[in-house]
């Protein structure tokens, strides 16, 4: 708190905000790991991190794979954080390694998470980290690889005719 509140000026005078990003400090089915400790890897740290600035240029951001590494359910996790969530970093895994894949490729709980943003009325940015999806193909089927994460983004933030289904908004 004390080395980032130094740049507060600087963000009133530009106007640009900074977000907190949650980390991830374990595996969930790694008991005996010997990770070490970061501050932040739990939604109640960064609650008390941007509480202690009360600032509005100051929240945090959800990364979805981090929050599932951590073993964290992503739905409760979001609406502890609420208005205080200002971007997220969205992508999936398998709960153990962060492999940055599309959504809906790994184990989060996609249905969980969108409604969590739906219920503290997240309107910030829906920011894929997903380049792992892409990097990996031949050139050639880049375009249809990012046609289908754009489909599959869609999807999730605005909807689809299915009972139950819903987006961000």
């Amino acid at each position: 708190h004390r080395f980032f509140r130094q740049i507060v000026p600087l963000l009133e005078k530009t106007g640009v905000g900074i977000a907190f990003e949650n980390l991830y400090d374990r595996h969930p089915n790694d008991r005996l790991s010997k990770r070490f400790r970061n501050f932040g890897a739990m939604p109640e740290e960064l609650c008390e991190l941007v509480d202690k600035f009360d600032h509005p240029l100051v929240g945090a951001c959800w990364d979805t794979g981090h929050g599932h590494m951590q073993g964290l359910p992503q739905g409760a996790s979001i609406r502890m954080l609420g208005k205080r969530l200002k971007a997220t970093h969205v992508h999936d895994n398998d709960g153990v390694k962060d492999q940055h894949l599309l959504p809906h490729y790994g184990t989060i709980d996609w249905p969980d998470t969108i409604r969590a943003l739906r219920h503290i009325g997240y309107e910030g940015d829906f920011t894929y980290e997903t380049h792992s999806a892409v990097a990996v193909l031949p050139d050639s089927q880049r375009d249809a690889a990012l046609r289908l994460a754009y489909e599959i983004g869609d999807h999730l933030v605005n909807g689809s005719s299915r009972p139950g289904a819903g987006g961000v908004r």
